[in-house]
């Protein structure tokens, strides 16, 4: 018997929702750098710091959120390509990329882990407290 069609989309939607949210939160990291320091290159005073921290932070925000880690880190990670390749000015567009995979997607992919694991071992305690 086939599956209910809206079940195949509640399947979809859910991955999609934590991708948007993470582009959103990957544009937003960069637009209030921009606010605050007036430029958006997360790799002058201190950028990579605020960078790591922030992918970091927002991707377990959003994974709380969405319950789907994966999809969020991809999302923030796209965002954040999105923001410098068009509103950045990157003047070494492939340099900037893989600095943003060292700086911006490394951290988001730990914080998904984060989550992962903490969701599990809460999980696996909640389960065990039931008789």
């Amino acid at each position: 018997m086939p599956k209910p069609k809206s079940s195949r989309l509640n399947w979809l939607l859910r991955p999609l929702a934590g991708f948007i949210c993470g582009v959103l939160a990957g544009v937003i990291l960069l637009g209030v750098r921009r606010v605050v320091r007036g430029d958006a290159d997360p790799f002058n005073d201190g950028g990579p710091l605020y960078l790591q921290i922030g992918s970091l932070a927002l991707t377990l925000l959003v994974a709380a959120l969405s319950r789907r880690p994966f999809a969020a880190t991809l999302g923030l990670f796209f965002g954040l390509v999105t923001y410098m390749l068009v509103d950045g000015q990157a003047e070494y567009p492939a340099a900037a990329v893989l600095a943003l995979i060292v700086n911006g997607l490394l951290p988001a992919v730990a914080g998904a882990l984060i989550f992962v694991l903490v969701r599990r071992f809460v999980d696996a305690n909640h389960q065990g407290e039931q008789p």
